[in-house]
């Protein structure tokens, strides 16, 4: 994976200003991505309107993994499925193939076979995705 340097600027709370640095100890270190389907080799690809927002670098994560919805209204098929481990216990949850994209770095789109699929709408800030291990160690 090729070094980047990541500057948290302070964070609007309503009333209350977090500073960077409080705001990465308080959410973690998190990326701006677009997730969209795997284009299709040599066929006529559908415009499909790519997920926009927020994915924290999870390390403790072997799977990187996105949030159910965003599978969902990217129209998304599943391709398996996965037992996982996670706050809430064990669970089987669908694994979807994305394309995941770093619009503020120069960095080549990256495909996943199999992105598991999971629910992070209830998360401080809104999170579209986990960046688990896999896709940091298959990142040049």
């Amino acid at each position: 994976m090729p070094i980047i340097e990541l500057n948290y600027k302070p964070l609007n709370m309503g009333r209350n200003i977090v500073p960077p640095a409080q705001n990465l100890f308080l959410h973690g270190a998190f990326v701006n991505i677009a997730i969209a389907p795997i284009p299709k080799p040599g066929g006529t690809q559908q415009s499909v309107v790519p997920a926009i927002g927020k994915a924290l670098i999870d390390t403790g994560a072997t799977f990187t993994c996105v949030d159910e919805d965003v599978c969902q209204a990217l129209g998304l098929h599943a391709v398996g499925t996965s037992n996982i481990s996670h706050v809430d216990g064990k669970s089987a949850r669908a694994r979807y193939p994305v394309q995941i994209s770093f619009p503020d770095f120069q960095l080549p789109p990256l495909k996943l076979i199999r992105a598991t699929s999971v629910i992070l709408n209830n998360m401080t800030p809104p999170f579209i995705a986990l960046i688990g291990r896999d896709l940091l160690l298959t990142s040049n």
